[in-house]
């Protein structure tokens, strides 16, 4: 069996007011195009499907138009598990409808899929709490899933006897124990058994990657282990860290696709991929990285001038920037910043600096000048725009006012 990996794919997201869902409909056409060309079996989508919990309407329209044309309507299984960024309950509600096109959502550690088989020939053919076991068209083996989607800890232990101290409690501890049950019970060497999770997944030594959320470790009891994960798999397909990364292959395969655009400036020398997987029973799996070529980059440049700051659009005019300009001298910056963004809707924002020497003799100047001269600068400076009859009456006010008179 053949299957492609991806994950975080983040739709609605933005970046700074940017927004990207052009951009994320041009990379999942693009993966849609690498899946029919490599002729694959099955998707694999390991969360952070969203941005947000309750995303934009146009997100879902995204999701909602895409996920039929990657799953041939039905003829090729999609199988989709939350992440961090996700609602469980908001993945798993379309789950009853998505059935018959061969799409399956996995919201929480305990889901069930429901025992069918659809109009394409896709059977769940054994389902058990976060587990399933699928057969599909043109094989004779079956194919197995763990599900490991993102779950908060109050989900986690809910299912815990009351005797375990929560203090001591940690997620790979209940996960290793619940994963080596799921593969004793119903993995055997006659079909292809893999799995599928959104967690932080590093080797006990190594430091947390550089694009890792923070917010998700508490305690340290969110962090997964190669050994957390049970032998009898064959291929760990993992969301949440946005770089491709080969964590182990020990017991077998435990990878990071990587996001499929680049979210943030720290991922702008990061190449973006998909994952694709040939897995038959018995067999070590192999796999291969195919590179993304759809999105933008978001670049920042320190310390430029303003001339720079075309030349450097002017060369690559296809991503996004942020500048910071260091003035040496005073001049009318503001001006030539707003017309410089006007003109390159690629800049996120241009950081003005100034020197210290310059600091210091603005504030000596600007010690000379009366609330209300202060006040003139201000508009014409910073706004633009002319010291007018009503400004000065608002600005009267002002100054005039005495908070002990007014109480």
């Amino acid at each position: 069996m053949r299957f492609l990996h991806t994950s975080d794919w983040h739709l609605g997201k933005k970046y700074q007011n940017r927004d990207r869902l052009e951009e994320q409909k041009q990379v999942l056409e693009e993966i849609l195009q690498i899946a029919n060309e490599h002729q694959v079996d099955a998707i694999l989508v390991a969360g952070d499907i969203y941005d947000q919990s309750n995303p934009p309407n146009q997100a879902d329209k995204l999701l909602y138009q895409m996920l039929p044309l990657l799953s041939l309507k039905g003829e090729r299984p999609v199988f989709i598990i939350a992440g961090n960024h996700d609602s469980s309950s908001k993945i798993e509600a379309p789950k009853y409808l998505t059935q018959e096109l061969s799409i399956f959502f996995v919201g929480f550690n305990d889901s069930l899929i429901e025992i069918f088989k659809n109009s394409s020939g896709v059977e769940v053919c054994i389902s058990d709490a976060g587990f399933a076991e699928f057969r599909l068209p043109g094989y004779n083996y079956p194919l197995r899933i763990l599900f490991a989607p993102y779950n908060h800890i109050a989900q986690i232990k809910k299912d815990l006897p009351d005797n375990i101290p929560s203090e001591s409690f940690l997620v790979r501890d209940y996960f290793q124990k619940r994963w080596a049950e799921l593969v004793q019970k119903y993995c055997d060497t006659k079909g292809v058994n893999l799995m599928m999770a959104h967690y932080t997944v590093k080797q006990p030594d190594d430091f947390a990657p550089d694009d890792y959320e923070g917010e998700n470790l508490i305690g340290g009891s969110y962090t997964l282990y190669p050994e957390t994960f049970p032998d009898g798999i064959q291929y760990v397909a993992l969301g949440h860290i946005h770089s491709f990364t080969e964590v182990s292959k020990k017991p077998c395969p435990i990878v990071y696709s990587s996001s499929p655009l680049c979210y943030s400036k720290k991922e702008t020398e990061v190449q973006k991929y998909v994952v694709i997987i040939d897995i038959e029973p018995n067999q070590p799996a192999q796999y291969f990285k195919v590179s993304l070529q759809t999105g933008k980059k978001i670049f920042f440049y320190e310390n430029v001038t303003f001339d720079q700051i075309e030349e450097i659009i002017q060369k690559n005019p296809d991503h996004y920037y942020e500048f910071s300009v260091t003035i040496q001298n005073e001049m009318n910056y503001q001006s030539v910043k707003k017309t410089l963004e006007t003109k390159y809707p690629q800049i996120i924002r241009i950081q003005i600096l100034k020197n210290e020497m310059l600091v210091l003799q603005n504030f000596q100047e600007w010690k000379k000048f009366s609330e209300k001269d202060l006040f003139i600068q201000y508009l014409k400076q910073i706004k633009q725009i002319p010291f007018s009859q009503e400004h000065e009456r608002v600005l009267e006010e002002i100054l005039s006012f005495n908070p002990i008179e007014n109480k």
